[in-house]
């Protein structure tokens, strides 16, 4: 059994435990195309359906990204993270930003154009959807990814992995809005980002106890290795 365990940076807040919505258990959380999708392009519900189904599966039939066993993978090990409230972006094309949003669920900053080079520092603004959430996860590791399969986002999630997670780990999103003008409002319970893993999950539990590990665990990586020995 694979358990997320997770717990909020700034006391209890009942919209944050939609980041980890329990219906990504029961597999009701994939999109809604996903479950109106058969196996092959024909419609075999009916039985004259299953015959056309048989006469055409000699012939070969083309199947649906459904019977591909890579997108089954993906939606077994993987967990959409939610927007836990409305949020209101507003970008400039000289790379300010201005937002709006009224849950203390999320919080909302950027990467500095500094940190980063190239085509990335000239076409793009790096926001950080900062979630009220920390957890951890006996996993080597996970990635985030653009929510394609789910919605459409007018941005791109900054790719990267998360390895040998032996602490609780909070969650952020860095998402790259182009350099133009243009207004955004993200509706909550859109699909922000996706949690890839590399098992599925099989139990989501609340535990009060991995905020004040958290806590505990940021402090030792700034210490020096001969003093976190010590504590």
């Amino acid at each position: 059994m694979t358990k997320l365990e997770f717990d909020y940076k700034q006391g209890e807040d009942f919209s944050s435990a939609a980041i980890f919505p329990d219906d990504y258990l029961n597999f009701k959380g994939k999109p809604s195309f996903w479950k109106k999708l058969n196996y092959y392009l024909m419609d075999t519900k009916s039985k004259d359906s299953i015959i056309h189904y048989m006469l055409y599966e000699c012939a070969g039939t083309p199947k649906t990204i459904k019977a591909c066993p890579a997108m089954s993978c993906y939606f077994n090990r993987s967990i959409p993270i939610k927007f836990t409230a409305d949020v209101f972006l507003e970008t400039f094309e000289d790379g300010r930003f201005n937002y709006r949003y009224y849950d203390k669920s999320i919080d909302i900053n950027e990467h500095s154009p500094f940190q980063v080079g190239g085509h990335l520092r000239d076409n793009y603004i790096i926001i950080k959807f900062a979630f009220n959430i920390v957890f951890k996860l006996p996993s080597n590791g996970f990635n985030l990814s653009t929510p394609i399969l789910y919605n459409p986002v007018p941005y791109e999630v900054m790719p990267g992995m998360i390895e040998n997670i032996k602490y609780p780990t909070d969650l952020n999103v860095n998402a790259l809005f182009p350099k133009i003008n243009c207004k955004y409002h993200f509706k909550a319970g859109d699909i922000c980002a996706v949690m890839q893993l590399d098992k599925p999950v099989t139990k989501i539990e609340h535990n009060k106890n991995i905020f004040n590990e958290w806590k505990r665990s940021a402090y030792l990586k700034y210490k020096s290795p001969s003093t976190a020995t010590k504590q």
